[in-house]
């Protein structure tokens, strides 16, 4: 599908999003467990989309380019597995799991995990929020303190909004010291959520990369390998790899 206003390389991240869109909507419908997931995520592709396909934006938004797809491919792999190593580094730093009902099928657990989270998350947070900032500064420019206060913010908002995720429940928390414990317990995955949103927002806005190919790949790698932990086979592999790194 072809938007007359869209520049060519936010095309694809528009057909992307149309096809997620029709996915979500389809197992909205045809599968009960997962409403909440592709609720949220339903919500999210649609306000991306009118974000990419507003005419006003293009010149602004961080697209995908086919150009460079080598590059944006072991840039985004090394990026992803360095992170994912990050934790065993870092005292008070680990990857989270995204919580989803135990009745999901595992196929179904990796469309969430693996397709949605990855592309949705990054071309909102990375590619819309960053291209929206760009947008407000376009009469004088972004100086390098405005790009890195847009960068951080992308990064708190992309943080929130895996406290859903993370913390299952926190929003049903009594009171508000019920729901700052409940996220408290996982502000370990918080933390790693925040400084990988940093990272992915310094990667696609260098010269030269502009590309959200990077953060998506990168993102990817990282819940694959979460995704791959969830199974007992999965885990012992991957607790070996690691421990020979």
């Amino acid at each position: 599908m072809v938007f007359r206003d869209v520049k060519e390389d936010n095309k694809l991240v528009v057909n992307i999003l149309i096809f997620l869109l029709a996915l979500n909507v389809l197992l909205y419908v045809v599968y009960p467990p997962l409403r909440t997931a592709t609720g949220i995520y339903g919500f999210l592709v649609v306000i991306a989309l009118g974000v990419y396909t507003n005419g006003t934006f293009q010149d602004y938004l961080i697209g995908i380019k086919k150009s460079n797809l080598l590059k944006v491919l072991l840039i985004g792999a090394g990026f992803g597995l360095a992170f994912v190593i990050l934790p065993r580094f870092i005292p008070g730093m680990s990857m989270g799991i995204p919580l989803l009902p135990a009745a999901v099928e595992d196929n179904l657990k990796w469309v969430v995990i693996c397709l949605f989270a990855p592309i949705i998350e990054e071309i909102l947070t990375r590619g819309a929020l960053l291209g929206l900032v760009k947008y407000m500064e376009r009469n004088r420019g972004i100086s390098t303190f405005e790009l890195w206060v847009a960068i951080i913010a992308q990064a708190i908002f992309f943080t929130l909004l895996h406290a859903t995720s993370y913390a299952a429940g926190w929003y049903e928390a009594p009171t508000w010291m019920g729901a700052f414990g409940t996220l408290s317990a996982v502000s370990a995955s918080l933390l790693a959520a925040f400084l990988f949103g940093v990272a992915a927002g310094w990667f696609v806005t260098r010269d030269g990369i502009e590309n959200l190919g990077v953060s998506i790949v990168a993102h990817y790698i990282i819940n694959q390998l979460l995704f791959v932990q969830m199974s007992v086979v999965g885990l012992s592999i991957f607790q070996f790899i690691v421990s020979i790194i």
